[in-house]
């Protein structure tokens, strides 16, 4: 993804919000990914924090129709997190993961 490409994208009739927030504190990002999914039922809200140790963490929320629709964070984590050669996982509505090849992120 460029930096000038929108960071919703359509997924089989669900919003998909995805932002690399690079070297911030994660609590700084997991805050603003609060705010990006805060009300949107139909949407999946994904985000990367790259740490200063260089790994990465990964957070995903899931709205409650994104849900019904089949989307689950803790699914959705552990594939991304395999990219990134880590793992992770967790709820269908939220869910943590790691990884330790941060030039992967974008991936």
């Amino acid at each position: 993804a460029t930096a000038t490409a929108s960071p919703l994208v359509e997924v089989k009739g669900v919003t998909l919000f995805v932002r690399n927030f690079g070297t911030v504190d994660p609590k700084v990002a997991g805050q603003a990914l609060d705010n990006e999914a805060n009300g949107k039922a139909n949407q999946v809200t994904l985000g990367a924090v790259v740490t200063e140790d260089g790994k990465i963490q990964f957070l995903c929320k899931v709205g409650a129709d994104a849900a019904a629709k089949g989307a689950h964070a803790g699914n959705l984590l552990r594939e991304v997190a395999k990219v990134a050669g880590g793992g992770g996982g967790g709820k269908a509505d939220f869910a943590t993961a790691g990884g330790r090849d941060a030039s992967k992120v974008d991936e």
